[in-house]
């Protein structure tokens, strides 16, 4: 999975640099414009994750654990307060919730790799609000950005889960 989002970002700058090579507008703002770029296609490889853990039957439980937690830290994240507590609090309650969620499902959940998914979602969840908050200030108008802090959480849960699964496979 993480070749495949090598090979993907490296598809995406020659992409981006090629069309700015045929912009034919003076390329006002280049940097910029090819690190928006650059940003937008890792972001999107890196939601193959998903894709790719979803595929083995043993590991539909590190889906599930993985979801819940990026729920679940989002939900504490968006509370008003200090920031650092809030996410301290948040990534606990991620990896409470991979806890909780792999005591329910049956299958190879143990609260070890409930704990390790729930925890990792949850900092990669938080690491997508803060990136997406930060790249999306004065791109569009208030709410039109909301949704993209949430795409780029959820895009970035991708290699987690991925490795989860891949962590799930190896203990059945």
């Amino acid at each position: 999975m993480f070749s495949g989002v090598m090979l993907g970002s490296a598809v995406v700058v020659f992409a981006g640099l090629v069309g700015q090579m045929l912009r034919r507008d003076g390329r006002q703002d280049l940097v910029r414009a090819v690190a928006a770029t650059v940003l937008v296609g890792v972001v999107a490889t890196s939601a193959a994750g998903w894709v790719a853990a979803s595929g083995e039957s043993a590991s539909i439980d590190v889906v599930a654990m993985a979801a819940a937690a990026l729920s679940v830290a989002l939900l504490v994240w968006s509370v008003p307060g200090d920031r650092v507590l809030l996410g301290s609090g948040a990534v606990t309650a991620g990896a409470l919730t991979g806890v909780l969620v792999s005591a329910t499902v049956e299958g190879t959940g143990t609260w070890v790799l409930g704990l390790a998914v729930g925890g990792a979602a949850a900092g990669c969840a938080l690491l997508g609000q803060v990136l997406g908050r930060a790249w999306s200030v004065g791109a569009l108008p208030g709410p039109q950005t909301w949704a993209f802090p949430a795409a780029v959480s959820v895009a970035l849960v991708g290699p987690a889960v991925h490795v989860g699964a891949s962590l799930a496979v190896l203990t059945v």
